[in-house]
């Protein structure tokens, strides 16, 4: 079918699973795709080379975050429409299709999305309100095709040029709320995002395939922490925010030191994580307000 032609998957990985990956992979044998690897993993490459065939298949030298990532994906997509999966998100052609079809029926559409079970087939979260509005992540039950405000990254369907119009990612976002922003530019636009009922994917979201339990939980606050300092300084909602954790930083260095003396070293991890990540955020806030002065 001529559509397969039309569509790119673009895929992200670092410090990937190839069983995972491989799973993945079966379901799209017959597009086009393109991965990014920001864990330099060329053994992996070697292994998913024999067995798939890879449009294109970038090997960073360092990690360069999601945004960076799936950016460097889409601007070498030369497909009209691409589908940014996430390497967990396992959706089939048929839902592949669905979203392709249903993207061409909505006038004023600019990204399509499924909707997302877990591995138990239990309904998870993949859409709903924008963050400042809403804090609840319980699954956004839908009844036909909805609109929403925000959806996730894991999995969204659009054309490659009118991305390319928006900017992109911001990639001042490491891995966490870049998917919000985009969507925010979007609405602001006035154009729709739509998750499309009869459209599925199992995502197995939350679970990290980084081996390493103090790197996983450094990676996971240090950046879920600074980037969502970023995502609010954008919409002027930050300062509250800033003073909030500064009044917090005694206490959680007390508890870092506690933490120490009693071998406690993932509640160790967490909250040095947050620390630095408070503190790599004025220091870019300084960087941002110098530039905007000159």
């Amino acid at each position: 079918m001529n559509y397969y032609k039309e569509i790119t998957i673009l895929i992200v990985l670092y410090e990937e699973n190839i069983d995972l990956l491989s799973k993945n992979l079966i379901n799209l044998r017959n597009f086009k795709i393109i991965i990014i690897d920001n864990g330099a993993d060329i053994n992996l490459k070697n292994q998913i080379t024999k067995k798939f065939n890879i449009y294109k298949y970038i090997i960073n030298e360092k990690n360069n975050g999601y945004s960076k990532g799936y950016n460097q994906a889409i601007k070498i997509c030369d497909t009209k429409y691409a589908l940014m999966l996430e390497p967990d998100c396992y959706i089939s052609e048929e839902h592949i299709l669905k979203l392709y079809r249903s993207y061409q029926k909505y006038n004023d559409c600019l990204i399509t999305v499924p909707v997302s079970y877990d591995n138990n087939n239990k309904l998870t979260y993949s859409s709903g309100y924008f963050p400042e509005n809403f804090t609840n992540h319980n699954p956004f039950e839908i009844s036909g095709d909805t609109c929403v405000q925000v959806v996730l990254g894991s999995s969204m369907f659009f054309e490659t040029n009118k991305i390319n119009d928006l900017g992109c990612l911001d990639e001042n976002y490491f891995i966490y709320y870049s998917d919000y922003d985009l969507c925010r530019r979007i609405y602001k636009i006035k154009k729709s995002i739509i998750q499309i009922q009869d459209s599925f994917c199992i995502h197995t979201h939350g679970i990290s395939k980084v081996d390493n339990k103090y790197k996983k939980i450094f990676l996971r606050e240090n950046n879920l922490l600074f980037d969502e300092l970023y995502y609010f300084y954008k919409i002027n909602k930050h300062i509250e925010k800033l003073k909030n954790f500064k009044r917090k930083i005694l206490n959680y260095i007390i508890k870092i030191i506690f933490s120490i003396f009693t071998l406690k070293l993932e509640k160790t991890t967490f909250l040095a994580a947050r620390i630095l990540a408070y503190f790599r955020f004025l220091f870019f806030l300084k960087k941002l307000n110098s530039i905007n002065k000159k």
